[in-house]
């Protein structure tokens, strides 16, 4: 496998924030991107850990916001992006409020792994009157 390229979120607005006008809503979970990785063959075990930030920074982690998805590679898979939905929303996403999430893969093969770079994006769950969406 070559190098790893950060994932992305395609949900983002104009200013690289996700927030509740964002579609699909974050409440549904939010949309990472890994891109096509090439090299990736079925069997491959692809796993995307992302983590909340209390600002738009990997400083403060917000606990309980972290998760792990794996995926296994099928035929299908090879030569395309994946997207992950990152949720629920209660414990992965509404607590980060007005912070950022942190968002890296990795791609498992026979015992070797290697990892993507880091991605980021804002997140802004809080709306004007008080609440969250």
């Amino acid at each position: 496998m070559d190098d790893l390229f950060a994932a992305t979120f395609p949900s983002t607005n104009n200013f690289g924030f996700i927030n509740c006008s964002s579609k699909p809503s974050p409440v549904q979970g939010i949309i990472a991107k890994v891109p096509s990785i090439k090299g990736v063959e079925p069997g491959d075990v692809l796993t995307l850990f992302s983590q909340g930030y209390t600002s738009f920074d990997d400083k403060t982690p917000i606990p309980g916001t972290a998760t792990q998805f794996e995926r296994v590679i099928g035929p299908a898979d090879v030569g395309q992006p994946v997207d992950f939905i990152i949720g629920p929303y209660a414990t992965a996403i509404k607590p980060i409020r007005s912070g950022s999430l942190g968002v890296c893969y990795s791609v498992t093969r026979g015992g070797n792994t290697v990892s993507s770079p880091k991605s980021w994006v804002k997140i802004s769950v809080e709306l004007p009157g008080g609440g969250t969406c």
